[in-house]
């Protein structure tokens, strides 16, 4: 499911910043651009390379947001972008959450209301037939 983008990745597949921090998630992504100085921001995202671009499609798998980044000027507007992924991604899966449990409350509902009128039907059907 798409909001599993925000679930920590694998340790072996974590993000290593330049100094040893490492990013296990996007909120931790978020977090860390947003708060990073332009030094680290260079080293990992530059002519040659965009290392968090990088991560995200080939990690995280979204390719949506690894699109976006990759068209990034610089580390804030970057930040901007990741977060307003998460919280894209985090209503997604509040909406998911509301349509599951009223698709399973309406479900049981329905299987109350199908099952007492089966056993209606039946018994009209054998007292019909004599059996009862």
């Amino acid at each position: 499911m798409i909001w599993n983008r925000l679930k920590n990745v694998p340790q072996e597949h974590t993000f290593k910043l330049k100094g040893g921090h490492e990013i296990s998630n996007m909120y931790e992504l978020a977090l860390h651009l947003a708060g990073m100085d332009d030094a680290t921001f260079a080293h990992h995202v530059n002519s040659e390379k965009n290392d968090f671009r990088n991560w995200v499609f080939d990690i995280v798998k979204d390719d949506h947001l690894a699109e976006k980044i990759s068209k990034a000027k610089d580390r804030k507007q970057m930040a901007k972008f990741v977060e307003k992924r998460v919280a894209e991604l985090e209503q997604e899966k509040r909406h998911h959450e509301k349509v599951v449990e009223h698709g399973f409350k309406w479900g049981v509902r329905e299987f109350g209301i199908g099952l007492v009128t089966g056993l209606f039907i039946g018994l009209v059907f054998l007292r019909a037939l004599g059996r009862i």
